[in-house]
């Protein structure tokens, strides 16, 4: 217990650090046996505008992140195609928009002793900024969490949750930047 005091106590005194919030969806009447009650399912966020903010803090980021990369004639990404450069967001070269790619991928967290695998599987929402060079899009580094949750949530609850917050954090990182 001592390790994951010290643990958590480092973590929250690192300024780069982000740390994850609940986020509960509506809560759902469950029954077992002859009885019922309330279930308030959550899931853990962590939210892009605060990350992002952590990885600008670094130069050699920056500096990564404003390489121009693009070779003429030479299609090594979508940003080098026509529908990134006549696309109105990202082919106005007066601003410098960052690329973010979301993922989705189930996990399974088993039990060796026990049959039944798939009963706390973890689903895992995670992004890269597309903006950097492949050398560094390729690295662990620049894989970034955005939510778990439970598989079975998202069957219960559906991917709208989750993926509404992912939207409306996008549409606020395109107005304000």
């Amino acid at each position: 217990m001592l390790t994951r005091k010290k643990q958590d106590s480092f973590f929250d005194k690192h300024a780069l650090a982000v740390t994850p919030q609940p986020v509960f969806y509506c809560p759902r009447l469950e029954s077992h046996g002859g009885s019922s009650s309330y279930v308030y399912d959550s899931f853990q966020h962590v939210p892009i505008k605060k990350t992002l903010w952590s990885l600008l803090q670094d130069k050699t980021y920056v500096e990564a992140l404003l390489q121009d990369k693009c070779s003429p004639g030479v299609l090594q990404d979508w940003s080098d195609g026509s529908k990134c450069t006549e696309h109105p967001l990202f082919g106005d070269s007066s601003k410098f928009s960052i690329k973010i790619q979301l993922f989705y991928d189930d996990m399974g967290v088993t039990n060796p002793l026990r049959s039944a695998g798939s009963l706390h599987n973890v689903a895992v929402f995670y992004y890269t900024i597309k903006n950097l060079p492949p050398e560094f899009n390729s690295c662990f580094a620049n894989v970034h969490l955005f939510a778990l949750c439970y598989t079975h949530d998202l069957t219960v609850h559906g991917f709208s949750s989750i993926l509404d917050r992912f939207v409306s954090e996008m549409k606020e990182l395109s107005s304000d930047g």
